[in-house]
């Protein structure tokens, strides 16, 4: 028997087989993959994020590949995301992040893996930091350098689509309203990022109009990263189109990258984690105390450093968790201001092996000289030894400039690096004895030159030194102190050349 159908009933049927076929169409061509959605723990949330597990649930059983969905954040760490290709930072707030998991995400995102941001991701701004708090200035970075300013109460606007071209925007039509916050920033990022989509003030009321109001886009300067403005109210969990641009932003992430590895990260290419490395440095970081903001800034730029130069790095926090089997899969430590104590005879015992029979190279900064007796911990007798028979006796704790004279400009760790430079904040360590006799120096401080003066003197004052006897290639640098070091043309090519050297680049 022939039915007949009135046409507005085939045309809801048809428009219905075609936002099915659109929303599973790339299940067909997308191999498994695997998701990681961290919500905010924030109340003002609760009413999206309590829909939104099933929200992305179907997404990804319509698209082929595995979701893991928290408001747990300790969840974002180097362990756990190694399991992951995209991390979904669904309303969590950079601020309500530790250290720990901004360094992990950072280097998540700068290795190349998939990282899309939603509506309050995108909170920056020193304005939410406590004093005593670091602030997250690589992800103000990632952001397109902008900073978050008050938004209007939410209320129904339309979003105007830039680059239908791009994998994120070519299903969604040229423009459509949405009921949402519509966040507002200092400034426009475009300078800085690609623009996907942009909010149009003349749909609705702003608190404070920004003109070039960008409200979706991309990041040039790191592989697959996209921040997406909207999405606070609970009806984006029912919206046809915030359900195609969630879908599509995650399949972008997860896509390959042409090229990838290939050039530096300021075109847009980074390390690939799907090709096989350059080589491979394990990172000990001192975190916490008053050296956490030099290791943060340490850590942001050796990401870009690893993605320009094409190597990889695990960062670790305690010595203890190093072993044989560990360090075999490193060609170089770097240790960022790791005291040499409570290490553990284990790790002891495999950092000497792996030093005097030069299985691998090493980088050490400023607090791997705080040789002694401290913390009821004994001397580490062979590390004094490997830094020269040394034993820490004294520092300028309120930090002063001064000048660096380079005494080996042909050595490759003084590669390009001004024969004379000045670094500001330093301690400037001092030991019992001049280390001279027992290493190749390769740097010294003058100690005239410091500003303000001061008495803590040593008088012959190495500050860069290579120990020789030992197979591996080492470098020690007594500065480490203040982030304002990563600042300096001269320390950053000092610390590049040294990861280069030290790894046998």
């Amino acid at each position: 028997m022939k039915i007949h159908l009135p046409a507005a009933c085939k045309l809801l049927i048809l428009t219905l087989s075609f936002s099915v076929l659109q929303l599973t169409s790339h299940a067909q061509t997308n191999s498994s993959f695997k998701v990681l959605v961290v919500a905010s723990a924030d109340p003002d949330h609760d009413p999206m994020i309590s829909v939104s597990k099933a929200f992305f649930e179907k997404i990804a059983s319509q698209n082929n590949f595995t979701l893991d969905f928290t408001r747990d954040a300790t969840l974002i760490n180097e362990d756990n995301l190694s399991n992951y290709k995209v991390l979904v930072q669904l309303h969590l707030a950079p601020f309500d992040m530790t250290p720990d998991q901004q360094v992990a995400m950072q280097n998540f995102i700068s290795r190349g893996r998939g990282w899309v941001g939603v509506h309050a991701a995108g909170l920056t701004g020193k304005q939410f930091n406590s004093p005593e708090t670091p602030y997250w200035q690589w992800f103000e970075k990632l952001m397109g350098g902008i900073i978050y300013s008050p938004h209007p109460a939410k209320q129904t606007g339309k979003i105007v689509i830039e680059d239908r071209t791009h994998p994120v925007m070519r299903n969604l039509p040229p423009a459509f309203t949405f009921y949402d916050e519509w966040y507002e920033w200092d400034k426009s990022p475009r300078p800085n990022v690609h623009v996907l989509a942009t909010a149009d003030e003349s749909s609705y009321k702003p608190e404070k109009p920004m003109g070039d109001h960008p409200l979706i886009w991309t990041n040039p300067e790191f592989a697959r990263a996209v921040y997406i403005g909207i999405g606070h109210d609970i009806s984006a969990c029912t919206d046809v189109n915030f359900t195609v641009l969630m879908r599509d932003a995650i399949l972008w992430a997860s896509s390959p990258v042409k090229n990838y590895g290939r050039s530096v990260s300021s075109e847009g290419i980074v390390n690939n984690h799907d090709q096989t490395p350059e080589f491979k440095a394990l990172v000990l970081t001192e975190r916490g105390g008053q050296h956490e903001d030099f290791v943060v800034a340490a850590l942001a730029w050796l990401t870009d450093f690893a993605a320009k130069s094409k190597f990889e790095f695990k960062v670790v926090n305690n010595a203890n968790e190093i072993d044989d089997d560990l360090l075999s899969q490193y060609q170089e430590v770097i240790q960022l201001n790791y005291a040499p104590y409570n290490w553990g005879e284990k790790a002891m015992a495999a950092f000497e092996k792996y030093i005097e029979e030069g299985r691998g190279g090493w980088v050490g900064f400023h607090h791997a000289s705080l040789l002694g007796e401290f913390d009821g911990f004994p001397m580490w007798n062979w590390f004094s030894g490997f830094m020269g028979n040394i034993r820490f006796k004294n520092y300028i704790s309120s930090t002063v400039a001064g000048t660096v004279l380079v005494e080996d400009k042909i050595h490759p760790v003084m590669n390009g690096v001004s024969l004379s430079f000045i670094l500001k904040d330093e301690e400037w360590y001092t030991f019992d004895k001049d280390p001279r006799p027992n290493v190749h120096v390769l740097a010294s401080v003058d100690e005239s030159s410091y500003e303000p003066s001061s008495d803590i003197k040593m008088g012959d004052h190495p500050v860069i030194w290579t120990n020789e006897k030992m197979k591996a290639r080492n470098v020690y640098f007594l500065m480490g102190h203040n982030p304002s070091l990563l600042k300096s043309d001269d320390f950053t090519k000092m610390f590049s050349n040294a990861v280069m050297w030290a790894a046998g680049e």
